[in-house]
């Protein structure tokens, strides 16, 4: 085996012990395999906001290679990203002088291309002692979840719609009646 690697700055050192070589397991191929199997995507930055890593899922989901993100500063992906949404002030939230030290939440970003969806963009700061490091940053797709809670929001409003409307005649039914005349009763009782 070989000796712990040396990770930290200055006097704050933290000390890993490897994995055996025997096995074939590092970081980078476990960072590979999770950003593999995430069905979010998954952007990684520097402490000089440069893109480090970037996931197979962001590339689907901005219509991109990974390999052409990896590199770019954290600014240009946002504003590529602000340019093939409908709504670009959204985006530009997540600037790196706009974000605080804690979480920063984008929700929704309603992408136009490469395919209209609808993304839900968390950035999270990486921090050691000496301050932030870097940022991960997860693009979510959520269009499915909101397609499913407008298309509720809708059988709600129908069923409410039906059950205090006559089928016949269009008019209001004995429900919707007694429902009035309940909240104008408490509406009485307020006023005298």
């Amino acid at each position: 085996p070989r000796p712990p690697k040396t990770t930290g700055r200055g006097d704050d050192v933290v000390r890993s012990s490897p994995m055996p070589v025997s096995l074939g397991w590092t970081a980078d191929r476990a960072l590979s395999a999770l950003l593999e199997a995430l069905d979010e995507g998954a952007l990684i930055f520097d402490e000089r906001q440069l893109c480090r890593v970037a996931g197979r899922r962001v590339a689907e989901l901005l219509g991109a290679d990974p390999r052409h993100l990896v590199g770019q500063t954290r600014r240009s992906l946002v504003d590529l990203i602000a340019d093939a949404t409908s709504a670009p002030a959204t985006v530009h939230a997540l600037h790196d002088e706009a974000l605080s030290h804690g979480s920063t939440v984008a929700d929704p970003i309603e992408l136009l291309r490469p395919h209209p969806r609808t993304l839900v963009w968390t950035s999270i700061p990486i921090s050691d002692p000496a301050g932030i490091i870097g940022r991960v940053d997860i693009l979510r797709d959520v269009t499915r979840e909101r397609h499913a809670e407008q298309a509720s929001a809708e059988m709600a409003r129908r069923l409410e719609e039906a059950s205090t409307t006559d089928e016949l005649t269009g008019l209001s039914n004995m429900r919707r009646f007694e429902e009035e005349a309940q909240r104008e009763h408490r509406r009485s009782q307020r006023a005298w």
